[in-house]
């Protein structure tokens, strides 16, 4: 017995039963009566509903005869399958031969099973971490491998929001792939994929896999909305103001105030994030530190109830002596102790604020020296 298919409930399958025959008449027409069985419960599969039937005439009394049996992946409701088959003069309909055991290996065909779950490797779950050097690692459970044979899980890695694969800066998809001897007939193996996430903010990634079987696709886990094998990227942006003037002109006095408004979006709901700030002195490019030599900071941590949203960072400071600076506002968002996401750019206008500073020369303008 032979197989191809997918897992895709519309992929077509297929099953050619190469059926031996000894003695049987030359020039006598017989048929072939054949019908698939689930072997675990012994019963016709899909109420036995999936059959062919093949007339033939043979030259000689023994040889052989393909039956073919075209099915979906809708109608496979087991594992493994059974061909049974019945040869009948065609002229009288007597049986003449049968082959019907439900324990034949020969008569059987295995449909192997995927599931996988992907996850960040920093993170441990589905939020993943915006990098250069991000890491996706895909663990792909398999049921139903036939022990001592060889597969190859093969796999890559699509856009959720595009249905695209998602491609390297050479356009090239995002691969992995291992071959492995099955010692089990059940089991796992971890794929991994490696790439640049850094522009990947408010995106999702899915993990699509297959198992091949001399190089022919046995089974496949390509569900583009599943959650378990989704990878989510976070974009996140600020907007920061003075308290006081509500805009980007700061107030130079002891106890200022910075209100940054941090946007994310593609959080998991009821997943726990931290967004952490700290301002930073433009002109110079580090940190702006308090009188004892502290930065300034904020922190808010928070459980997400929807995937996009505001949260408001306060940052209280002496702004005294900042006449002529501008202050960035740095803010970073972490998941499960890792940085997920980040918005740190000394050059953005939306996360700064500019200290304005006064110069006066005074003139007597009624005095005249001869």
């Amino acid at each position: 017995v032979d197989a191809t298919k997918r897992t895709d409930d519309k992929t077509p399958l297929q099953i050619t039963d190469t059926v031996e025959y000894t003695n049987l008449i030359p020039g006598v027409t017989y048929k072939v009566v054949g019908k698939l069985m689930d072997k675990v419960t012994g019963k016709p599969l899909a109420d036995g509903k999936i059959t062919s039937e093949v007339t033939f005439t043979p030259e000689e009394a023994d040889g052989t005869v393909d039956v073919v049996f075209n099915f979906t992946r809708a109608e496979l409701n087991s594992l493994n399958v059974v061909v049974f088959e019945d040869i009948y003069d065609a002229a009288s309909n007597v049986l003449v031969a049968t082959h019907s055991d439900i324990n034949d290996e020969g008569q059987t065909v295995h449909y192997p099973k995927l599931k996988t779950r992907a996850i960040d490797s920093a993170t441990k779950d589905h939020v993943g971490t915006v990098s250069k050097t991000a890491t996706i690692i895909d663990t792909v459970d398999y049921t139903n491998l036939i022990v001592g044979t060889t597969y190859t899980v093969s796999g890559y890695l699509m856009v959720q929001e595009t249905g695209e694969p998602l491609l390297d800066e050479n356009g090239n998809k995002i691969t992995a792939e291992t071959t492995f001897t099955a010692t089990t007939a059940n089991g796992a193996v971890d794929m991994v994929f490696k790439f640049d996430s850094s522009l990947l903010g408010d995106n999702t990634l899915t993990c699509f896999e297959d198992l091949k079987y001399n190089n022919v696709t046995v089974a496949t886990h390509s569900d583009i909305t599943d959650e378990e094998q989704s990878v989510h990227y976070i974009d996140l942006k600020t907007k920061a103001i003075d308290k006081n003037t509500g805009n980007n002109v700061g107030t130079v006095q002891k106890n200022a105030t910075i209100i940054d408004t941090v946007s994310y979006k593609n959080l998991i709901v009821g997943k726990e994030y931290t967004v952490s700030g700290h301002l930073m002195v433009k002109d110079t490019n580090s940190p702006l530190l308090d009188a004892n030599g502290n930065k300034i900071t904020a922190t808010k941590t928070f459980i997400a109830d929807k995937k996009d949203g505001t949260i408001d960072m306060t940052f209280e400071f002496d702004s005294s002596l900042l006449g002529g600076e501008t202050i960035v506002v740095f803010e970073k968002l972490i998941h499960n102790g890792i940085e997920v996401a980040a918005h740190e750019d000394i050059n953005d206008e939306d996360q700064s604020v500019h200290y304005p500073v006064l110069k006066t020369t005074a003139k007597d303008t009624t005095t005249v020296v001869d």
